[in-house]
């Protein structure tokens, strides 16, 4: 669907969320900026936040990964419940480490346990760069280079899931596109596959507070 440029504006004044365009920098020479899903633009809080640590640690050195108020060592404690509420989860189902892709990486590692009949990773067209080499590698790592499964763009990724795929990581919003798709849906539809299939199901989240991902397995249930 194309809109043009005044139903846009009038779409960015009804949206709740224009309030907090004022918090951001944006560059001057880039009025629209669309690179969210890689490096979103700075709030303007960060400086100070950053001040602050960098006041802590001329003030306390080494001991600023156990003193202070916002101690170093914990820190992945200390942003568990925020990061809980931005996912949707329990705050013992998220933790804060590595980058996403080392991330996918070990939750691969931990799900994708694939068998010649049922091998399949389910991702979306144009899904984010470092998702796709991920899930690749995966599948070439254990004997499957031909695993990956690419759902069209505007197809609906349940039709595609059957008693042959392994892994559903789907990224929502798409990268590409700003594609949504429904996450619990798409999730349900793995399970119920897997058991018609006589295996387990289960589903978790990747930790990533700018994209928003979910996958469902058919290998080894989530906590």
């Amino acid at each position: 669907m194309k809109i043009g440029l005044d139903e846009a504006r009038a779409l960015d004044a009804r949206d709740p969320l224009a309030r907090f365009r004022a918090e951001f920098e944006l560059p001057p020479a880039t009025p629209l900026y669309f690179a969210g899903h890689s490096l979103g633009l700075m709030p303007k809080r960060t400086r100070a936040y950053v001040e602050e640590e960098l006041d802590a640690w001329s003030r306390e050195a080494v001991e600023g990964h156990f003193a202070g108020e916002r101690p170093w060592m914990p820190y992945h404690e200390l942003v568990a419940a925020p990061l809980a509420r931005i996912a949707g989860a329990r705050e013992g189902e998220v933790v804060a480490m590595n980058s996403l892709s080392v991330n996918l990486h070990l939750l691969l590692v931990s799900f994708y346990r694939p068998t010649p009949a049922r091998h399949k990773i389910l991702i979306e067209e144009g899904a984010f760069p470092s998702d796709r080499y991920a899930v690749a590698s995966q599948a070439r790592f254990h004997g499957f280079p031909d695993a990956v499964v690419e759902v069209p763009r505007g197809a609906d990724p349940r039709e595609l899931v059957d008693d042959t795929i392994a892994v559903v990581l789907i990224g929502s919003p798409n990268f590409l596109t700003g594609e949504a798709f429904d996450l619990r849906a798409i999730a349900r539809s793995a399970q119920l596959a897997a058991v018609a299939a006589g295996a387990v199901a289960g589903s978790w989240p990747a930790s990533s507070a700018a994209r928003s991902h979910r996958a469902a397995s058919s290998n080894r249930p989530a906590r």
